[in-house]
């Protein structure tokens, strides 16, 4: 506790009294007690506090009936405690308590101080309040209120610091008096100001700074002087606030502070840019709070957090994630690996729309969190990935376990909304009913709306004419914002079950109420695409064509036609879908529709296998019109690369790549995967050149890969990397055997990597540390490096490198195991390899004849 060491001084003063007495020609003899106290007292004095501890427990333990025994269990507790030794100091007061006599409230006081010191701020606080109900008059009544302050501060309870130190009764402002001259009260004005900005009262705030004297100690006057910028800030003065920083963090480097009292004011001036919407700055000053090493772990934790957010602000989302990555692997970080996991799922899924990866690092954050809450969020997200994957049936067991784990109500209702979703998607219409029926009040107005406007359309999927004239009736009598939407969904079932008289009753409606066909325009297409979610592409189909012909002229007619064009390709009808796409990529009108159609159509060149080049055109001209969308440009550029390899025109692709690569704006997602397609553009080629080549392709190889280690060494994209710059040793080493070592280090250092990595690239560099091991056993090593070799090939083959839930690739394992037998016939392992084989030949019979020659081979060497 800040003002602790007062106390500790005073007792010590009193011990510096009592040991040098008052000055006389005779003395009466020392009792022994007094002594050892007295020797023990000027222990403490000294700081000695392990000393101290041994002396004052002897006296205890000898003299239990010492005048000073209170004062020596007194002094003992407070040695343990400077040793941090909470626990033995609170023991020591607690079990001495009934004889502390006048010391009654100094050992509350300290008892107190343990729990804190404990981390038991509960347990303190009421202490805290014992000793001033039964001690007000104590001397440790101001640092009881102040530590009672303390401990408010540390679970943010604002208002009881108010409460406790701004009345003109209170201990404090009676202590205060003229100023706040000493450490303890300036103390207090710090607590009480902060207290007073965090509960928006600036105005106040800002009187209790200025009564702070000018003349503190440094720590003291740069937390006052950052209470400033804040205040300033919070006040809108924000040229203030930045002025306050600006000079308080010129102080801060001219007075050598700690790293962090700068990332305080870093964080201060993070969020005034903030609050000017300077996103990016304010995302920049948080990773550099984040990366100090020397800051507390939770600290960096939440300006990394801060860090993603900002970067969401901005649509800088790769920036956000790489950040979330680096997080989640850091050890001092685990508090945060949860939640980090978790926003790196929401990302994935709702900015990138991959479900899968999104799963994945739902499942970590459940795996790794201890919080109801978060379980809760994590299983939620793992429920919308397997919505968005079309398996509805889990996706709905994953949201009643959601649901059992119980939340706030409106929490629970979002989870019943999309539920419901999954039951539509089951072909469970009634039980999707059931569960929206469930959403009533106590749940927010927008969200409720929603639930109805979905009942309708579940009513609408039962053929139940009367609960979708009940739902619409509702929709009425509230106002409801979805009205529209529902009268035209309305209008749709009642066609659908042929009571077309309704139906036309229901449009004329529509249109009365909405007379901008716009919006006519726009309920369709919602109800289009809730159709799409579905799957039903035929219908689908149908409508866009009746919509386009109804609304020709809507500025949508481009987005409806690329789509109606995606929704041929589903439903089958590739001839029709391509027809479709030749129309919107011939505009030439340079939108983003016949971008995306030019693409299709390139993509579809590529996939034909026959016609490379012609895809490769196609890409190029993406790639080299100005008006190309960004990415789609990076993608087709780097798909040009990979058709002009596909037909082996190299150099071409070389140019194409290293031209990608050149790009600045390429986000690192896609440059990684410029990167390796260069770097295995090198592999390629390093089987075609001469051996005086050979050394110049694979270091551009290697270099392009060590690029990329460099820039994140423990991740999945460098195991990824190091594997490639095994596989360029060891090709290379057939000529210079020499490379088998640089090989196997690769291999080694691709394993070694602790973060994410698929099961392919672990299979791979097993397999490829397997290879090496083996062509490099002779001499006197030969046995101990084909065993080796032996078990990294089993490894693969019995899938001993799999995470949970990791299946194993009939590629990797046919593989390993045909690696593993052929390594165990030149141990002379015989046995092994016949056992092999068979479980080989088991799991693919197709193998079964050439894996019966090998096992009779084995056979006869072992008869």
């Amino acid at each position: 506790m800040k003002t602790a060491w007062i106390a500790i001084l005073a007792t010590g003063l009193c011990a510096q009294a009592a040991v040098i007495g008052d000055v006389s020609l005779t003395r009466p003899p020392t009792p022994p007690d007094e002594r050892m106290y007295l020797a023990a007292a000027r222990s403490f004095q000294g700081g000695h506090w392990a000393t101290s501890v041994r002396w004052l427990g002897e006296l205890i333990e000898r003299h239990p009936d010492s005048p000073r025994r209170a004062q020596a269990v007194s002094l003992m507790a407070q040695s343990h405690y400077q040793m941090g030794q909470f626990r033995e100091a609170y023991g020591v007061l607690s079990n001495g308590r009934l004889a502390a006599g006048d010391l009654a409230d100094e050992y509350l006081y300290w008892m107190a101080e343990c729990r804190v010191g404990q981390g038991n701020l509960e347990a303190a606080g009421q202490i805290y309040s014992e000793l001033l109900q039964s001690f007000p008059k104590s001397d440790h009544a101001l640092e009881a209120v102040l530590g009672m302050g303390f401990v408010a501060a540390q679970v943010q309870d604002w208002a009881k610091i108010v409460s406790l130190l701004l009345p003109a009764e209170s201990e404090f402002q009676r202590a205060v008096g003229e100023g706040l001259v000493s450490v303890q009260l300036q103390e207090g004005g710090l607590l009480l100001a902060e207290a007073l900005l965090q509960q928006k009262d600036v105005e106040t705030a800002m009187v209790w700074v200025k009564r702070l004297p000018r003349a503190m100690d440094a720590e003291r006057g740069w937390r006052r002087d950052l209470l400033l910028a804040r205040i300033a800030m919070q006040s809108g003065e924000r040229a203030v606030a930045s002025q306050v920083l600006e000079q308080l963090k010129n102080t801060l480097v001219e007075q050598k502070a700690p790293e962090s009292m700068h990332a305080k004011v870093d964080g201060v001036n993070a969020a005034l840019m903030e609050s000017a919407q300077e996103w990016r700055e304010a995302a920049n000053l948080q990773v550099q709070i984040s990366n100090g090493m020397n800051l507390p772990a939770d600290q960096r934790a939440q300006a990394a957090l801060n860090a993603v957010r900002l970067y969401q602000h901005c649509d800088e989302i790769d920036h956000a994630i790489a950040i979330l990555k680096k997080v989640s692997v850091d050890p001092e970080m685990k508090s945060v690996h949860a939640i980090a996991q978790f926003i790196q799922g929401e990302f994935e899924l709702l900015m990138r729309g991959d479900a899968t990866i999104a799963q994945r690092h739902f499942r970590q954050a459940l795996a790794s969190s201890g919080s109801k809450e978060l379980i809760a969020r994590a299983q939620f997200g793992i429920g919308r990935c397997l919505l968005k994957s079309n398996n509805a049936t889990e996706a709905h067991e994953a949201f009643l376990n959601v649901i059992g784990l119980g939340g706030q109500s409106n929490w629970v209702a979002q989870v019943r909304y999309v539920d419901a979703l999954a039951l539509l998607a089951e072909g469970k219409p009634e039980l999707a009913f059931e569960t929206l029926a469930l959403i009533d009040q106590g749940v927010s107005n927008d969200l409720l709306e929603k639930a109805k406007y979905l009942q309708l359309k579940t009513a609408m999927a039962q053929g139940d004419a009367a609960q979708m004239i009940e739902l619409l009736d509702e929709a009425k009598a509230v106002n409801s914002s979805l009205l529209a939407y529902s009268i035209l969904a309305s209008a749709q079932g009642h066609v659908t079950l042929g009571r077309r008289e309704n139906a036309a009753a229901l449009l004329v409606e529509f249109r009365e109420q909405n007379p901008g066909s716009p919006l006519l325009a726009a309920a369709e297409l919602e109800n289009i695409r809730l159709i799409a979610s579905e799957g039903r592409w035929t219908e689908v189909v149908a409508l866009y064509k009746k919509w386009l012909a109804d609304h020709p002229a809507n500025e949508l007619v481009p987005s409806v036609k690329l789509d109606r064009a995606w929704a041929l390709a589903q439903s089958g009808q590739i001839l029709n879908a391509a027809a479709a796409y030749r129309e919107l990529a011939h505009a030439n009108d340079n939108s983003k529709e016949s971008f995306a159609a030019q693409m299709w159509l390139a993509d579809q060149d590529y996939q034909s296998k026959t016609n490379r080049l012609a895809a490769e055109k196609r890409y190029l001209a993406i790639a080299g019109a100005t008006n190309s969308p960004i990415k789609l440009r990076h993608r087709s550029l780097f798909m040009a690369g990979r058709a002009a390899l596909a037909r082996q025109g190299f150099e071409d692709a070389r140019k194409i790549f290293q031209d990608l690569l050149n790009d600045q704006a390429l986000d690192r997602q896609n440059r990684v995967e410029a990167t390796f397609a260069l770097g295995d553009l090198t592999m390629v080629e390093l089987g075609g050149v001469d051996e005086g080549a050979l050394l110049g392709k694979l270091t551009q190889s290697t270099n392009a890969f060590h690029e990329i280690i460099q820039e994140s060494p423990t991740n999945s994209v460098a195991a990824r990397a190091w594997g490639r710059i095994g596989d360029g040793c060891l090709l290379i080493s057939k000529t210079q055997p020499g490379y088998l070592l640089h090989a196997e280090i690769a291999y080694r250092q691709s394993l070694a990597i602790s973060g994410e990595t698929s099961p392919e690239v672990r299979s791979q560099s097993h397999l490829g540390l397997a290879y090496t091991l083996e062509r490099g056993a002779t001499g006197t090593g030969l046995e101990e490096k084909l065993n080796s070799a032996a078990d990294h090939a089993m490894t693969v083959f019995y899938g001993r490198h799999l995470e949970a839930g990791e299946r194993n690739s009939a590629y990797w394992q046919t593989q390993g195991g045909l690696m593993a037998i052929r390594i165990l016939e030149r141990l002379k392992r015989f046995q092994e390899a016949i056992g092999l084989c068979d479980e080989l030949a088991q799991q693919y019979p197709g193998m079964k004849a050439g894996l019966a020659a090998r096992k009779k081979r084995y056979e006869a060497a072992l008869e």
